[in-house]
């Protein structure tokens, strides 16, 4: 799946979204189309694109003015699989998958994902450089 959110900005509607490069779209990174534009991308690309607006309670609640800041702070930044760990793996201890309810005291723990890690590395540098090792570095410096 993938999620986007569309925004009035300058009086103009966009739809602000990570992505890739691809055939249907020329941009790499976080980003905004304006909102017709990206439903004929959508529509190109064969997308089932669903609105699923914000509840009231949450519309209240939404800081427009520091969403927008917020996306102008980081527009054009690569992001996407280079973050894609952090979507879950955002604490030290408390978000880490586990197995079924029935089961839920064995969760993935950082003991286990250190040395995983670690071993991807080794066997599969392309693939840690993508998924974890440009985050962290980003994160150490």
């Amino acid at each position: 799946g993938h999620t986007t959110m569309a925004m009035w900005i300058d009086d103009e509607l966009y739809v602000c979204e990570s992505t890739i490069e691809d055939s249907y779209w020329p941009v790499d990174g976080i980003q905004k189309t304006p909102y017709r534009k990206w439903l004929k991308q959508a529509e190109e690309a064969g997308f089932n694109v669903v609105h699923a607006p914000l509840s009231k309670e949450s519309r209240d609640k939404f800081n427009t003015t520091a969403a927008i800041n917020f996306f102008d702070s980081v527009e054009g930044n690569e992001y996407g699989y280079q973050n894609m760990i952090f979507g879950w793996l955002d604490t030290l201890n408390d978000n880490y998958p586990c197995l079924p309810e029935e089961s839920s005291n064995t969760c993935l723990s950082w003991e286990l994902v250190e040395p995983i890690f670690a071993i991807i590395d080794r066997i599969a540098p392309d693939i840690s450089n993508v998924m974890w090792n440009q985050a962290l570095n980003k994160r150490i410096n």
